[in-house]
């Protein structure tokens, strides 16, 4: 949720990784023996850097899955929420386009 339009695939066994924004930003990632990882990224957006900040503060969330989210949609904001509707952490969505007619 902290990276829309980004999309994230893995090879089989999760060593190798590859992140775009469908226009001009990437990174490829490899696992490390160590737990560590290497990244190449290019393009004018760093993707790697916001994926770790994004996984790092996933983390100190208690790593929530994709079952604890939800989307509400009232009548001054849409936002996604993780936890619980009224006391989680949200995220906010932006306002839908006006209907053509």
């Amino acid at each position: 949720m902290a990276l829309p339009h980004v999309v994230h695939t893995t090879d089989e066994d999760g060593v190798n990784g590859w992140i775009h924004d469908g226009i001009s930003s990437w990174a490829a990632v490899t696992a490390l023996p160590d737990g560590g990882a290497r990244a190449e990224q290019g393009g004018p957006r760093r993707l790697f850097d916001a994926f770790e900040t994004a996984w790092d503060a996933w983390t100190a969330h208690g790593s929530v899955s994709r079952r604890d989210h939800g989307i509400t949609i009232t009548e001054h904001e849409p936002y996604v929420w993780e936890g619980a509707p009224d006391t989680g952490r949200r995220y906010r969505l932006p306002a839908p386009a006006p209907a053509l007619g």
